[in-house]
């Protein structure tokens, strides 16, 4: 017996019992009652209230666990003094400069901190003649940018820094930087002038290690197309006029030699683009609200099509319910009046219905407005409706119930397949932007693949 009470003591030791204790006494329900009417709503067929006590005990269980694990870190850290027996220190990669850095450590019982300055890595003398030989031989080839040689020089040179070797830049030098500028610009030689050759000189340089190297470069005058030939000839004449004289405005000239020149504004729309833009604007003005109301209408077709069966329905409910017709129809379109006012959502279907309630008061026959009502609607289901309620009332409402019924299941069929056209419809929408997406999976793909090549 007495073990069996320590069992159910150590069994009843819950850390929710304490909490919704503490709870009590400060004024506060055990559980929220926001908590509970959630729980409740989303399972609703379970113990709520015990539920939730469950996960509370679990929520402090755990954060008891997390307080004690960080309290135990916390005690632990404290007690080291943070020192180390080794410490190792990063040295600063090829041709980058020195890093200065501190280092605090202990030496006889006390904390000194001394400053050190990192040298970066040094290439070793065979490294360097290895690596200096490659860094040349990559600089002469990427210099060349796009010309063909040293010996035919005709487009601007690429003198970059960087030569593809770590920690070795490049600078180059021009014996002649009227022809060739430090930037690697090229001023080729006119048409009657002879090949000019340029020596540049290329300092290659890795922390203090540095060597020099000499290349010919032969300019040569390009060989223009007539095309081209023409326009550096007029690029040439009228960059001389423009640098002529001093005025706010520059009027350019209108001969060159003997032919006329003639200049297109540059903001200038052509005549059969502002005519175009025109025929476009009318069409659109002009097709816009036919396309609207044809939009309007097909949604208001829609619309019908997909209430005719609740209506076919609820008219057969109460009707059997013992309603005249005309009782059912007042009782459907007081309901939606109602509803109407209390969330301000409007509805083709009972829209058209209360017209031909309305209508009763007015003269009409209830025949005759049961006709019109099918006739407003348009589709071929409301006229059939309309053709039936007319040719009952003058009948008697003897067979009007059975009849009802089998147009409610025809009604649930036609709107079944409408459910599958539509369906459908939104499937053949969705495959433009599938198409798409796919045209943009291949371009992920392909185009990194061509790149690589």
């Amino acid at each position: 017996m007495p073990e069996r009470r320590d069992k159910k003591k150590r069994r009843s030791f819950r850390l929710v019992v304490f909490y919704y204790r503490l709870r009590r006494r400060l004024g506060l329900p055990e559980i929220a009652p926001e908590r509970l009417r959630r729980q409740k709503r989303l399972v609703p067929e379970l113990d709520a209230a015990g539920k939730l006590e469950e996960e509370d005990e679990r929520r402090l269980r755990l954060g008891l666990l997390c307080l004690v694990g960080a309290g135990v870190l916390a005690v632990l850290a404290a007690s080291q003094d943070g020192m180390i027996s080794s410490l190792t220190l990063e040295r600063p990669g090829y041709g980058e400069e020195a890093e200065e850095t501190s280092v605090r450590l202990e030496y006889e019982g006390e904390l000194w901190e001394v400053a050190l300055e990192i040298p970066s890595l040094q290439y070793t003398e065979e490294e360097w003649e290895v690596y200096r030989q490659e860094a040349w031989e990559a600089v002469r080839q990427n210099a060349l940018g796009e010309n063909t040689g040293w010996d035919a020089v005709v487009t601007d040179l690429d003198f970059s820094e960087e030569t593809g070797i770590p920690g070795i830049t490049v600078e180059w030098s021009s014996d002649d930087p009227e022809r060739i500028s430090f930037n690697g610009t090229v001023t080729e030689p006119a048409e009657s002038e002879d090949a000019q050759e340029v020596t540049l000189t290329a300092v290659l340089r890795c922390g203090d290690r540095e060597w020099t190297g000499q290349q010919t470069a032969i300019v040569i005058p390009a060989v223009l197309s007539r095309e081209e030939g023409t326009l550096r000839e007029l690029t040439a004449f009228l960059q001389e006029e423009v640098e002529a004289g001093n005025e706010a405005l520059v009027e350019l000239p209108v001969r060159f030699g003997e032919t006329v020149l003639r200049y297109q504004a540059e903001d200038g729309a052509a005549p059969w683009m502002i005519l175009a833009l025109g025929v476009l604007a009318a069409a659109a003005f002009w097709l816009l609200p036919e396309q609207r109301r044809r939009e309007a209408e097909k949604k208001r077709e829609r619309e019908l099509a997909l209430s005719y069966p609740e209506l076919v329905e609820y008219l057969t409910v109460l009707l059997g319910a013992g309603l005249t017709v005309r009782g059912a129809w007042e009782r459907m379109t007081a309901e939606y009046r109602a509803s109407r006012e209390r969330d301000g959502r409007r509805r083709v279907l009972y829209e058209e219905m209360l017209l031909t309630r309305n209508s009763f008061g007015q003269g009409v026959y209830e025949e005759a407005a049961y006709v019109a009502f099918g006739r407003r609607c348009g589709l071929k289901p409301y006229l059939r409706l309309g053709s039936l309620l007319e040719t009952n009332l003058k009948k008697g409402n003897k067979g009007l119930l059975p009849m009802l019924r089998e147009e409610s299941e025809q009604a649930m069929e036609e709107r079944l397949q409408l459910a599958r056209t539509l369906g459908e419809e939104a499937s053949t929408r969705l495959l433009f932007p599938m198409m798409l997406l796919f045209a943009l999976v291949l371009i992920i793909l392909i185009v990194p693949a061509f790149w690589s090549f």
